[in-house]
């Protein structure tokens, strides 16, 4: 079986600006060393709040190309194409709410969305940059230690994370020596601090991302 395109052409991974929100930007803002507990409370109270809005906004948005964007999977309609036997996992979007009528009667097709390990190594670098910002920048609304759900899931999640970013390194599936880059070397070899020795072969991102989202036009268009 041939892979997708955009696994066989390689480019400049310097040169590639990653625009699909992948890993947002947080903004630094000024902390307030003064702990208040009603905060707290508001805080917690505000971000679960806000996970089950963006649970449905994303059930809502499921027949949009673009909520893509935000999941580390992508639907495969032929799965043993790939060499997958085993069952995926739930189709994002519908996470959080019941899947239509038309979609829920494929009990087998809503399951056939697959992690992509790219895609999972960026989305735990996300999570961890999150946590990370919250807890050096948010210090007055954020106690790692109190043992609230919300606590202890980021606690298991970046565990999870960490492990999983440990043996993507381990696994070495992509071998590339990288030199030093001392003055005079080429501005791609250093640019924005990157510091990574050498020119980088790599996957055509844009047309991964492309590719991703095709894959969702295509499972709604089983159900829709």
């Amino acid at each position: 079986m041939q892979p997708p395109k955009f696994f066989r052409k390689s480019q400049d991974y310097a040169g590639i600006e990653q625009t699909d929100n992948l890993l947002p930007t947080d903004e630094k803002t000024p902390t307030n060393t003064r702990r208040r507990l009603p905060y707290n409370i508001f805080f917690y109270t505000s971000i679960a709040l806000l996970n089950i809005v963006v649970g449905l906004l994303i059930g809502y948005l499921a027949a949009s190309e673009e909520s893509a964007s935000s999941s580390d999977s992508i639907y495969l309609a032929e799965p043993a194409r790939y060499g997958l036997e085993d069952p995926g996992i739930h189709a994002p979007f519908f996470i959080f709410s019941e899947p239509p009528a038309a979609a829920a009667a494929d009990a087998a097709n809503v399951n056939n969305f697959h992690v992509l390990n790219n895609l999972h190594q960026l989305h735990c670098v996300n999570m961890i940059r999150m946590r990370y910002n919250l807890l050096v920048y948010h210090r007055d609304a954020t106690d790692p230690l109190a043992k609230t759900p919300i606590d202890e899931d980021w606690i298991r999640h970046l565990e999870h994370c960490f492990e999983y970013l440990r043996l993507s390194v381990t696994c070495a599936d992509y071998l590339t020596f990288e030199s030093d880059s001392p003055p005079g070397s080429p501005e791609e070899y250093w640019k924005d601090g990157l510091s990574w020795g050498v020119v980088h072969s790599c996957v055509d991102w844009n047309a991964l991302m492309g590719w991703q989202r095709s894959q969702v036009v295509a499972y709604n268009a089983t159900w829709s």
